[in-house]
């Protein structure tokens, strides 16, 4: 049987095969629970939960591999079908349309582009219910199930129409991947069987950081281990920072960044990325991982090369407008020099591969993380490129592509904050603001807006990220005194 896996229809559907198979850790207990759960179909639905980072889509990969490998006949098909993770402002449904088209296609039911989005799902619930099919939706979103916005509404009523008729009856099993298993408080969702995945024990920890060859004594391991929280993304990434960067001298790990800011989830897998990002400075391989953020999902090598190739062409056709600095190592990319690139980025772990066929892609957390940097650092330029790829006619002229100003969002959300007294909120975009600020070269505002968020953190009573706020805006003001003692200087010295 095959295991069809795809992220998007304008992708091709990659066919998994009997090589891959994901190398885990400390998850043994979770394999033979899910094993009970999925062995003759117990349950309609199954929710698989777990922080970012913890390995869900690893855990269903190995899982998948063995189903696949044993040639078990608990499904008659099996599909897989991972979300991007944000809602197309323009048109919300527009994924879960790709999802539809994509099922029904592998489950061979007729269907018609016209079909509304209600249409496609009542004849995919209708071919569910009369087979054992094993359906896997990975990176599932809160907004798939709460109204927050008035323009959702259809999305999860054509969601709600999938997924309900499925729970009250399914000869196969529905699979929800989730981050926070919070996002089904509240609805009818809630009583299904939960799985949740822990962070690894210390002793797994050192495993998984021997296994890819970290070597050192056991006691020197642990405290590597428990120093990152054992979080598996946040490692399986610092094994080759360790390796390339640090030449496996375990000594060396003050040169990975402490994060100040407010977001716990992640911190640790963000300041592997940080220490990354100043290795990679000025070097082509982080000009690709800037240019794979802009990539929703997977892709394709003759994507990315034909991507390149028609931004470095704009930029000849549209003089006016620059190619952002960190992108210009990429400017004479060739296919050799990009499968250079991209195999140097799979030993670092920040791209995976897929063979057949040959398909890219990055784990959300890296991927935002990046996508993140590059917005904060070259607005209008990110807004430009992301028009280029979402462009469907190549003739399209979208060299001046509608506008929308980051820092004018923020503040919005700052005010709004303030008015509602919800204080940690607004030194959380106080504190964004700093950031783009200073990205911008605007020291004096970046120092207003960290001065703010101290002011609101202390307001809000909350004094790690006072404690934090006040450590960045003290190191900012010591960076700008010396700046000026040195102009000082060197006006006097003149």
């Amino acid at each position: 049987m095959e295991v069809l896996v795809a992220y998007s229809a304008k992708h091709p559907v990659l066919r998994m095969s009997q090589s891959e198979k994901s190398i885990l850790f400390g998850r043994d207990e979770v394999l033979v629970k899910l094993n009970s759960a999925l062995s003759n179909v117990k349950f309609p639905m199954l929710v698989l939960t777990g922080e970012v980072g913890s390995g869900k889509t690893a855990l269903m990969q190995h899982w998948l591999w063995q189903y696949k490998t044993a040639d078990r006949p608990d499904f008659d098909a099996v599909l897989r079908w991972s979300f991007s993770g944000y809602i197309n402002e323009h048109d919300p449904k527009s994924e879960l349309h790709q999802f539809l088209e994509y099922a029904l296609i592998a489950l061979n039911v007729a269907f018609s582009t016209e079909h509304s989005c209600l249409e496609k799902v009542m004849l995919l619930v209708k071919q569910l219910q009369q087979q054992r099919v094993l359906l896997i939706l990975d990176h599932v979103f809160g907004a798939m199930f709460t109204v927050e916005r008035s323009d959702h509404h259809d999305l999860v009523a054509c969601f709600d129409a999938l997924l309900m008729p499925l729970m009250r009856y399914n000869p196969g099993c529905c699979v929800l991947v989730l981050d926070d298993p919070t996002i089904l408080v509240g609805t009818r969702y809630v009583g299904a069987p939960e799985l949740r995945l822990e962070r690894l024990s210390q002793v797994d920890g050192v495993k998984l950081l021997m296994h890819r060859g970290v070597s050192g004594k056991g006691n020197a391991l642990a405290k590597v281990s428990a120093l990152f929280e054992c979080h598996p993304l946040t490692l399986t990434l610092l094994v080759p920072y360790l390796r390339d960067a640090c030449g496996g001298d375990l000594t060396k790990l003050d040169t990975i960044p402490v994060l100040f800011d407010q977001h716990a989830t992640g911190r640790h897998t963000r300041r592997i990325l940080a220490a990354y990002e100043k290795w990679l400075m000025n070097t082509p391989e982080l000009a690709m991982v800037y240019l794979f953020s802009l990539f929703a999902g997977a892709f394709s090598t003759r994507q990315c090369l034909d991507y390149c190739h028609a931004i470095f062409r704009r930029q000849s056709l549209f003089v006016k407008r620059e190619i952002p600095s960190i992108l210009a190592p990429l400017s004479r990319l060739n296919d050799k020099k990009l499968l250079s690139l991209q195999q140097h980025l799979q030993e670092l772990c920040l791209v995976t591969v897929y063979r057949e066929p040959e398909m890219f892609e990055m784990h959300p957390v890296i991927r935002e993380y990046f996508a993140q940097k590059f917005r904060t650092g070259f607005w209008d330029e990110w807004v430009y490129l992301r028009g280029i790829l979402l462009s469907d006619d190549e003739d399209h002229d979208i060299a001046s592509p509608v506008k929308s100003d980051p820092i004018r969002l923020v503040e919005e959300r700052l005010t709004q904050a303030i008015v509602a007294k919800h204080w940690s909120q607004a030194a959380d975009s106080a504190l964004q603001l700093h950031q783009y600020a200073l990205a911008r070269g605007n020291v004096d505002a970046s120092i207003n807006y960290a001065r703010q968020s101290v002011a609101y953190a202390h307001l809000g009573q909350d004094t790690l990220h006072l404690q934090q706020n006040l450590h960045l805006l003290t190191a900012l003001l010591q960076q700008v005194d010396a700046t000026t003692s040195e102009a000082m200087s060197a006006e006097v010295a003149v």
